[in-house]
């Protein structure tokens, strides 16, 4: 399971050079200074360092200015070579300090921008934009509280500094203070009624705080203002997410992508609208193109790797993840993902290594705690996934998922009236949760109160018609009431759903049989089927394809607990045999087929286990027979 991260924009006051006057006169340093075109002012600057002519200050002020023009330009090696010539020419060149900061901060070099800002307010206090892009970058290194107080100094220094109110308000929303940067945001709109990236930050922050009708209302404004503004378009776009609203979060994010092509964060966002409405193989396209445009977007490959997962398609989700984690070895998440997809293909011990790192890394990591806790669970560790769905519970009490799974884990211990309490506790925190009404249906079964079982199945089925786990078990609960018939119904729907679960066409073969209906047909269709070994052998033991010993001996597994179940199976499906036998027999006198299905439930019910339909379908038969058991 994966969570959306979306992007919103900071704006920051422009990088700009500053430029100075020269002290004498020289008609190429005079346009040096003054021009605005940067191909003309490296020119006019360069004749003007050449000429000879000049003072070691008007030296150093051509190349501040010419390093001014190669910034512009995106030539940044030759803008910070130019810069250090000016400050070698004059060590107190505020200035200089200030342009090579903002060259430093555009390339990410965050440590040097900030010595020379340093400098550059040692050398300039009264310098507002050094605070400010100082703070800038102490907010792009994470160091909020830095931040703000150098907006804070620049906000002192130039209280009419829209930039400065939109930046410090940033920090605090980065800070998770939404109501502050609010009260940020509101000053720099008032100050510049026009500023459209205020706008659109102000709404990111009521977004943040759940007032999605205001976010959009601010996100409006700031396309109103500035129609060619992707990121307006992207964050209301990432609003109409949040409401559910996929056709309108899909039109503006066709709006960012058009005006800027390149917006990874734009298609990744479609993408995870189109994987919300389900159409995946739109959602697999912007995921690619996202991945195309940033190849180290982590996320991208997550939320990728979930949808191939969902699909089915393991191994390629586990590449994703794979990716992922390469790309950002502490990523929890996709340990926790990556766990998921290794349990679905059965590599237990894989997922357990996955489980535990992601814990290690994360250890309130309540997801999880949930999933290795259902690993222990499917390794029939009862004991150890109760222990982590308690911890999982206690990060988040709300967690519906773990406790219904903790109550699977009760059940499993054969601690019924436990396990309910669970199930009423996850049903009551998600009413329309229909794994737990079958769940909760199963315990009643495991009980013996088939009334209450069949008001869960029925309720189970009633929120997901195609619920199969909930057809067979109330068709189970049918059977062990004696009602064959209304449980055949069930195990046809089960089967028609999941023909290739040859445990339902046994089943469904088995209550037909029992109904007095025609259950040989059942056993008609082998295409596709192996019979041979388990569960398939059970088929052509049906078919007198095979003898009861092979059907015992395919039951055999490398996992103890696994052939436990498989054996108790097993026995009690060679018991439903030898019980048919019994009834269509009119002359067993000495009722050997009684005796021998008798043999078999019994075998059967040493080895059975809560959670398995068999385990109250043996006992039922027991009964029935007049060998109930304890």
């Amino acid at each position: 399971m994966t969570v959306t991260r979306f992007v919103s924009l900071i704006t920051v006051s422009l990088l700009c050079a500053v430029s100075v006057v020269f002290a004498q006169g020289n008609k190429d340093a005079d346009h040096c200074e003054q021009e605005s075109n940067p191909d003309l002012e490296i020119q006019y600057c360069t004749q003007a360092i050449e000429s000879g002519q000049l003072s070691n200050q008007d030296l150093a002020f051509a190349f501040n200015n010419r390093g001014s023009a190669y910034y512009y330009k995106g030539d940044y090696d030759s803008s910070i070579h130019d810069y250090d010539r000016a400050i070698n020419l004059k060590p107190d060149f505020a200035s200089a300090f200030y342009n090579r900061a903002n060259v430093y901060h555009a390339e990410g070099k965050y440590d040097r921008a900030i010595q020379d800002y340093d400098q550059a307010v040692r050398l300039a206090p009264d310098n507002a934009e050094a605070f400010l892009n100082r703070g800038n970058v102490y907010d792009a290194k994470g160091q909020y509280d830095r931040a703000i107080q150098d907006y804070d100094e620049a906000i002192r220094l130039a209280p009419g500094n829209a930039n400065a109110f939109n930046n410090r308000a940033s920090a605090y929303d980065d800070k998770g203070e939404e109501d502050r940067s609010i009260q940020d945001y509101d000053e720099a709109i008032r100050l510049r009624p026009d500023y459209a990236e205020a706008f659109s930050n102000r709404g990111t922050s009521y977004r943040r705080k759940g007032e999605i009708a205001r976010a959009i209302q601010d996100f409006d404004e700031a396309i109103r203002l500035k129609p060619d503004y992707a990121t307006a378009f992207f964050n209301r776009g990432n609003a109409y997410l949040d409401e559910g609203r996929y056709d309108r979060a899909i039109q503006d994010y066709n709006h960012a992508i058009r005006l800027k092509p390149d917006y990874a964060f734009a298609f990744y966002n479609r993408g995870f609208a189109y994987r919300d409405r389900g159409e995946y193989d739109r959602a697999i396209q912007d995921y690619d193109e996202a991945i195309r445009l940033k190849p180290d977007y982590s996320l991208a490959f997550l939320n990728r790797g979930i949808i191939y997962d969902d699909e089915g398609q393991y191994d390629r989700a586990i590449q994703d993840y794979d990716e992922a984690i390469r790309l950002k070895p502490d990523y929890s998440d996709a340990l926790n993902d990556r766990a998921n997809a290794y349990t679905d293909e059965g590599k237990y011990d894989h997922a357990m290594q996955d489980y535990d790192q992601a814990i290690q890394l994360k250890p309130d990591f309540a997801e999880a705690l949930n999933g290795r806790g259902s690993l222990y669970y499917l390794k029939h560790e009862s004991s150890r996934a109760i222990q982590d769905f308690d911890a999982a519970i206690r990060l988040k009490p709300n967690y519906a998922a773990a406790f219904n799974n903790r109550g699977l884990a009760y059940t499993n211990k054969g601690e019924f009236d436990r396990a309910i309490l669970d199930f009423d506790e996850a049903i009551r925190l998600k009413s329309d949760y229909a794994d737990a009404f079958g769940n909760r249906g199963l315990a009643y079964t495991d009980k013996g109160e088939y009334d209450r079982a069949i008001q869960d199945y029925d309720q189970a089925i009633r929120l997901s018609p195609q619920f199969m786990f909930a057809l067979k078990g109330r068709g189970a609960t049918c059977f062990e009431q004696g009602r064959f018939a209304e449980a055949a119904k069930d195990f046809k729907s089960a089967a028609d759903l999941t023909p290739n679960i040859l445990y339902n066409v046994i089943w469904l073969y088995l209550v037909r049989a029992r109904a007095g209906q025609r259950a040989q047909e059942v056993l008609r269709n082998e295409r596709g089927r192996d019979l041979n070994s388990w569960p398939g052998v059970v088929l052509s033991f049906y078919q007198k394809k095979a003898n009861r010993k092979a059907v015992i001996a395919a039951a055999a597994d490398p996992d103890p607990k696994r052939q436990d179940e498989e054996l108790c199976q097993a026995h009690f499906y060679v018991g439903e045999y030898d019980l048919r036998r019994r009834f269509l027999e009119k002359f067993d006198l000495l009722h050997l087929a009684r005796r021998r299905a008798i043999a078999e439930f019994q075998a059967a019910a040493k080895g059975c286990s809560g959670g398995l339909v068999e385990y109250q379908a043996v006992r039922a038969e027991l009964k029935r027979l007049g060998r109930p058991v304890n």
